[in-house]
């Protein structure tokens, strides 16, 4: 009856009250992260912010647009919200390692549906992500080895330890 009413409405009201808290103090972290991996990604023409509350993310049009242009979530090419999503990605799993163990990151033929230019973005993000957390990824792909080994290269200053192999009959080979 109405105990049970109340424990409902109490326990909704300590879940709402720990979603606002978590969203007030660690969502502003991991979308100012999120951003400038996204602004790494896309030559410093996109940043990410936060919206608040159920409004959602809000990208963000950089360059010569002095107002700034918001670019919803609805509007967001493709290519966008791919960049967009592997930004969270790696600014939440950079965050983790820094209160906890830094987590392995495994990826998979990451760019295959990014276009040229979006693919040494997300090259160089990546990389900037390996300086805190081991990055495993693979691919089939050699060009994607090429665009990740340039871009580690250009940016002058790979991640300690950054090793190119590939697989020839069963055996790892030095790239």
């Amino acid at each position: 009856g109405v105990e049970e009413w109340l424990s409902v409405i109490l326990a909704r009201r300590f879940l709402d009250t720990a979603k606002e808290k978590h969203e007030r103090e660690r969502q502003p972290e991991v979308i100012r992260r999120a951003g400038k991996y996204l602004a790494l990604m896309t030559g410093n023409r996109y940043t990410l912010l936060s919206s608040g509350g159920r409004q959602g993310l809000s990208v963000i049009l950089e360059g010569n647009d002095p107002a700034r242009r918001r670019n919803e979530e609805i509007k967001w090419s493709s290519g966008l919200a791919d960049q967009v999503y592997l930004s969270m990605r790696l600014a939440l799993a950079t965050m983790w390692g820094e209160s906890s163990e830094p987590l392995p990151l495994i990826l998979d033929d990451l760019l295959v549906r990014f276009d040229e230019n979006r693919r040494r973005g997300a090259a160089e993000a990546v990389i900037e992500a390996a300086r805190k957390n081991q990055v495993m990824l693979f691919t089939c792909q050699r060009k994607t080895m090429e665009i990740f080994r340039d871009a580690a290269e250009a940016r002058g200053s790979a991640p300690a330890g950054a090793m190119f192999h590939h697989i020839d009959h069963g055996t790892l080979i030095p790239a």
